[in-house]
């Protein structure tokens, strides 16, 4: 038997919003063929500054998940941190334009990855 609940009733009367998630999945080397070789995606960071960045975002966000005993992509998803990685936002405002930030997810959390985003952009420029 299927439901909708409350949260799913303001979806559908058009009050709240939903994302889906595009599967990021690669298939499996043996189903593509062994010798073929992994494509380079967009979901790699542009450069080696920002591959640090990116993993130091990682950190934050792995440490933020196990303190509040969820898996990571609750926190953010590896789209919002490559995007965050690229953009390098410096202000709570900059951070609003982040693939996958939203104002909840900005209160929470915005400060401690905009903290992340300056340690990196200091010791990237001094």
């Amino acid at each position: 038997r299927w439901t909708v609940t409350e949260s799913g009733r303001r979806v559908l009367r058009g009050e709240a919003r939903i994302e889906l998630r595009k599967d990021v999945l690669q298939p499996s080397m043996k189903a593509r063929g062994a010798k073929t070789t992994p494509d380079k995606s967009s979901a790699s960071p542009a450069n080696e500054g920002d591959a640090a960045l990116l993993a130091a975002l990682k950190d934050l966000r792995r440490t933020i998940a196990k303190s509040i005993r969820q898996p990571a992509y609750v926190v953010f998803s590896d789209r919002t941190l490559l995007d965050m990685a690229s953009r390098r936002p410096a202000t709570l405002e900059e951070m609003r334009h982040v693939h996958g930030v939203g104002e909840v997810k900005l209160r929470k959390y915005g400060t401690a990855f905009l903290a992340v985003v300056a340690g990196h952009s200091t010791a990237r420029h001094g």
